[in-house]
């Protein structure tokens, strides 16, 4: 729901900023349209730079929890060597060789 609201809100920005462009009243001061493209631009350039961002922060999310997944496989791999080891170590009457060659 949130990831939603996120991807939708700068298109909710831009259309209410649009439509109070539009519905200026007929007494205030008009805006000419160069005005109003120039808002609307800098209103896209600032929806685009957060969703920027917030690309950038979910690649970095998605790095950072495949190289968590990638160092618990390596340490649990490396645990179950140490084990294997160990446990050949406590064995008594058996030849100790820890070289596989």
């Amino acid at each position: 729901m949130y990831l939603k609201i996120l991807i939708l809100w700068p298109c909710v920005v831009l259309n209410v900023a649009a439509s109070k462009f539009r519905a200026a009243p007929q007494g205030s001061v008009k805006y000419s349209e160069e005005v109003q493209a120039l808002a609307l631009a800098m209103l896209c350039c600032m929806a685009a730079l957060l969703g920027l961002i917030l690309a950038v922060v979910i690649v970095c999310f998605l790095l950072d929890r495949a190289l968590s997944w990638k160092h618990q496989a390596t340490y649990y791999a490396c645990r179950r060597q140490v084990q294997k080891v160990q446990e050949e170590a406590l064995m008594k009457g058996k030849d100790l060789s820890l070289c596989p060659c």
